[in-house]
């Protein structure tokens, strides 16, 4: 039974890293997607990082 709870322990960190690294890429694309449309569309210049 020891087996089993190791198995799904190592599963589910998996699984829940997969989905932090979309989530976290996920966020990074729409936050610099979202600043280069303002860029050209909205303010009509370039933002300072």
């Amino acid at each position: 039974m020891a087996e089993y709870y190791a198995f799904l322990a190592i599963w589910v960190l998996g699984l829940f890293g997969l989905i932090g690294v979309c989530v976290g890429l996920l966020a990074k694309l729409l936050t610099h997607d979202s600043k280069a449309y303002d860029e050209a569309f909205v303010w009509m210049r370039k933002i300072k990082d």
